[in-house]
């Protein structure tokens, strides 16, 4: 009896046994992988709504027509829309399409738009040219996603300012993926989040963090919108209201026309929240040699040198330079009130110690000595009582 051999057994394909599960495995995890990136950029960049609706038509289409494939998609699915749970503590948003520094250079107040917003950069808002009419209301939105904000006003008007001011969030973890996975040239803003704390009766300070520098005035950064105001002596100027956002520097005030309102290192002259730091008093006699410092007793051999006239000729000089310092500081159309408030200083060297000089844009004179401690105290004057 002939018999014949039982037919060979067909190979099983690659989607059947444990190679064919690997396999499977592996293309869901790569899928879910690139889902995850997909719904991290349209999360940062303000599409999530699109990833979750696709999410959902995805995982309903695999239920009724897939349904060996639903686990699959369900897992992709989910991948896509984990960073918009994740977002939930890191809420930046970016505006898509907008980055580099962007400046708006109106020349009349008909070509203002009612919001300008920049994704990644600063956003410089400048109406020194602008013709604004006298009395006309303005209205003004301006925001920057990841950088500062700085609206510069034009110092030949007046311009009543109402800033209603609302620090944001800083880009965190993985809005800064998402920043590197769009090919967004943007760092942590570390620089452009330094105010300097100008024209008071201490040392000049550096301060950190997102905040308000308004006329050198510097309103800490709050989640919550803080109303701060600055009123002109001109009962026709022009009326503007700010609504500023950003997660850095905030800077507003007028600038001279050959002033960078930025700050930047290509931009002319010192601008930003350090205007007018550039614009220097004449330099003490004693500026430059410690044996020309001022002395409360003069000996005669300093008498005949001529140091107690060159130090009075000095302060003559240098009290008015001060003075007008702090006027440029406070503002063209500040009010007297305001510009008592402003003081310009210039450091004294007096034999073995410091003094500070000190004049407000009304004129008023102080005079402080460093204490041990390195705070200033009140001292008495060094020279001539100049009040102009």
């Amino acid at each position: 009896m002939t018999t014949t051999p039982p037919p060979p057994s067909p190979r099983r394909p690659l989607a059947h046994g444990i190679a064919g599960v690997a396999w499977r495995v592996a293309a869901t995890a790569a899928a879910a992988l690139v889902a995850a990136e997909i719904g991290l950029l349209a999360s940062v960049f303000g599409a999530a709504w699109a990833v979750l609706l696709a999410a959902l038509v995805a995982v309903v289409a695999a239920a009724t027509v897939w349904r060996r494939g639903a686990l699959p998609v369900a897992a992709v699915a989910c991948a896509a829309c984990l960073p918009t749970a994740m977002a939930q503590d890191d809420p930046a948003r970016i505006a898509p399409s907008l980055q580099g520094i962007r400046i708006v250079q109106p020349l009349a107040a008909d070509e203002l738009e009612a919001s300008y917003r920049q994704g990644v950069g600063p956003l410089l808002i400048d109406l020194r040219r602008a013709d604004l009419p006298p009395g006309r209301e303005i209205t003004l939105s301006a925001r920057s996603d990841t950088d500062r904000v700085v609206v510069a006003l034009p110092r030949d008007r007046c311009v009543d300012v109402t800033v209603r001011y609302r620090a944001l969030p800083a880009p965190g973890p993985l809005t800064s993926r998402a920043l590197r996975a769009a090919s967004l040239p943007w760092a942590p803003p570390d620089g452009s989040v330094a105010l300097m704390r100008w024209f008071e009766l201490a040392p000049a300070t550096q301060v950190m963090g997102p905040g308000l520098a308004m006329f050198g005035r510097i309103t800490p950064g709050s989640p919550s919108t803080t109303v701060v105001t600055r009123r002109t002596t001109d009962p026709r100027a022009v009326r503007l209201t700010l609504d500023v956002a950003s997660p850095a520097a905030v800077v507003v005030r007028d600038f001279p026309a050959g002033i960078g309102p930025l700050g930047e290192s290509w931009e002319p002259g010192t601008g930003g929240s350090a205007w007018p730091q550039g614009i220097n008093a004449t330099p003490a006699p004693g500026a430059m040699r410690l044996r020309d410092a001022w002395s409360a007793e003069w000996t005669a051999a300093e008498r005949r040198r001529g140091l107690p006239q060159r130090w009075d000729a000095w302060l003559r000089r240098v009290v008015p330079e001060l003075r007008a310092q702090a006027r440029r500081a406070a503002g063209t159309c500040a009010t007297p009130t305001v510009r008592a408030g402003y003081w310009a200083s210039v450091q004294v060297p007096a034999g073995d110690s410091s003094r500070l000089l000190s004049v407000n844009g009304q004129g008023t004179v102080r005079w402080h000595r460093w204490d041990a401690n390195g705070a200033l105290a009140p001292s008495a004057p060094m020279g001539p009582a100049v009040t102009r």
